[in-house]
């Protein structure tokens, strides 16, 4: 409440009292003034009260000098105070108005109650004003625009979330600003949307921040920033019309998915490079052009070719950058290799050291590859510590042969009458498990 409108009401309140009692001690009569009206050096205030009841007009007038009146300087304003003693002699009133005069120069008239056939202010038993308790008693609800509202109705209306803010189709409209900020309550905000005429994607709650480090939606908690969940039962969707739809930092990791339910944690739609758009692809950072790929897992990394079984040609395929393939895995298990630099024989399980073994004599190895020593695939060679190496298997060379072949050890044996493998070596492939 203003001053204007306090002073107002105050003055109204002291004024209906003092009249209806019949006060003999006076009645305090108070006039709020602008900073222009304020009496300068005032030597004498003339103040007339006009009650008015049934069309015949009543006339108090008072006569006041220095040291009789107040100037009382509030917050936005003056207000000037004195106490009137000469009454009108009606008791019921339909108009009742003051006016104020100051060294002869008005300070204005003011409407204390003005009635258009009835009284604008009744006051029965039971009903009063108490501005020092700041209480309005036998108040009934509110049902037009101009009604007042006690504060008990308004504590009810917003414990049961009865308030309309907002008129359907109008809108928040307007220049205002809020600062800080908080609801400290479970759910601050509810949002209902519904479908609209158009086709564009609609959203209920639309942030633009043009700064160089702008966030649009800032959230945070305990656990998460954010918690979405929709209809399709899609956490969240997002469509970046510039270079990403998501960008995500974080000291451990930028994005952490975990699929429910035994789902995929990452699934990755079709990109509009691709001509059937059914392919989703992963790649390192585009701005760095020595962005790199790993693959780190605390124990196994698998692919699984065919998924779906629908009969279309799956292959775990690699290409170089000159797009050719130059490593090709289909779902038979069938492996293609070519290019430069790839090694076509596969390196053995086991290949032990060069071993001397006396002419007529045996030596053991122990190679410990365990599973079933039958797909095992043994090379035996043999070199002569003069002439160089030798693959020598026929008997007739007297040469060197494997024996007793376990999935633990393997023995080699040197005939006694071959004079050039000095030196054996073993190696084993195993082609299954």
């Amino acid at each position: 409440m203003n001053v204007h409108r306090f002073s107002t009401l105050v003055f109204i309140v002291f004024l209906l009292i003092s009249l209806t009692a019949q006060a003999q001690e006076g009645l305090l009569l108070r006039k709020q003034l602008d900073a222009q009206q304020v009496p300068q050096n005032m030597n004498t205030l003339v103040v007339t009260l006009y009650d008015s009841k049934d069309g015949e007009v009543s006339v108090a007038q008072q006569t006041f000098f220095p040291g009789e009146w107040r100037l009382v300087q509030t917050r936005n304003a003056v207000v000037l105070s004195v106490n009137f003693t000469e009454l009108p002699a009606a008791e019921h009133h339909n108009g009742l108005w003051i006016e104020m005069r100051a060294d002869n120069r008005s300070l204005g008239r003011r409407v204390l109650i003005e009635a258009a056939g009835t009284p604008g202010v009744t006051f029965a038993a039971g009903n009063d004003l108490d501005m020092d308790g700041n209480r309005i008693r036998n108040m009934a609800d509110p049902s037009a625009a101009q009604d007042a509202a006690t504060k008990a109705y308004v504590d009810n209306k917003i414990s049961t979330g009865d308030i309309t803010a907002v008129i359907a189709g109008v809108g928040l409209n307007g220049g205002a600003s809020i600062g800080d900020a908080t609801l400290n309550i479970d759910i601050p905000l509810i949002l209902d949307g519904s479908e609209g005429s158009s086709v564009d994607t609609a959203g209920l709650i639309q942030a633009h921040n043009t700064s160089l480090f702008g966030y649009g939606i800032e959230a945070y908690g305990a656990r998460a920033g954010a918690y979405f969940h929709d209809g399709n039962d899609s956490g969240y969707a997002a469509v970046g019309f510039g270079n990403y739809g998501i960008e995500a930092h974080g000291d451990e990791a930028g994005v952490y998915a975990q699929g429910q339910t035994g789902g995929a944690d990452i699934i990755l739609g079709g990109s509009a490079d691709q001509t059937n758009e059914d392919d989703g692809i992963v790649r390192s950072d585009p701005a760095y052009p020595s962005s790199d790929i790993f693959l780190v897992s605390n124990d196994a990394i698998r692919f699984d070719l065919d998924k779906d079984g629908n009969g279309e040609d799956a292959d775990f395929e690699i290409f170089n950058k000159n797009d050719v393939k130059i490593f090709n895995v289909d779902e038979s298990g069938d492996v293609t290799m070519g290019g430069h630099g790839l090694v076509a024989f596969p390196r053995p399980a086991y290949e032990s050291n060069w071993t001397g073994v006396l002419l007529g004599g045996n030596a053991t190895l122990t190679h410990n590859l365990g599973h079933n020593s039958g797909n095992y695939v043994v090379d035996i060679i043999c070199k002569d510590t003069e002439v160089g190496g030798r693959d020598i298997h026929a008997s007739s060379y007297s040469s060197t042969e494997w024996r007793n072949l376990t999935n633990s050890q393997i023995t080699i044996h040197r005939a006694a009458g071959d004079l050039t493998c000095d030196l054996i070596k073993i190696r084993i492939w195993m082609y299954a498990y």
